[in-house]
């Protein structure tokens, strides 16, 4: 087992977005990058009622559903959705240049279905050595 993530540091990045009438396919960047060599653990997605049909996933700039791949059955509305991406679980990130918002350092959500309206929160839990 990797030393960083049997010894590692778990750590999580908590941040909250304000939607008004945002178009679907578009891209919300999470505040912080996560550092290079990290693993990540979990992943918790929670929203308001954001509009009919609007959907959500998460991932990065390389794979956009790297974390939550959306489904038609499943709508983040009032309710949390879990790291459902068996890629995303425990992934390691490699990228190395800092700044650079095409990497899998940028978590982003990515809106679908429809204009969305309200409260989006993200939690990123993260092992760290």
């Amino acid at each position: 087992m990797d030393p960083g993530v049997q010894e590692g540091k778990l750590r999580t990045i908590i941040e909250t977005y304000e939607a008004a009438a945002i178009a679907s396919g578009t891209i919300i960047e999470v505040g912080q990058y996560l550092p290079k060599g990290v693993r990540v653990v979990e992943v918790c997605l929670m929203a308001d009622a954001l509009g009919a049909g609007v959907t959500l996933i998460v991932g990065d700039y390389e794979d956009n559903n790297r974390y939550i791949e959306e489904s038609g059955t499943r709508k983040v509305n009032n309710q949390v959705q879990r790291l459902n991406a068996i890629a995303g679980r425990q992934y390691k990130v490699d990228e190395t240049t800092p700044g650079d918002t095409t990497t899998d350092r940028q978590v982003i959500i990515t809106t679908g279905g429809g204009a969305a309206t309200g409260t989006i929160k993200i939690e990123i839990t993260y092992v760290q050595e």
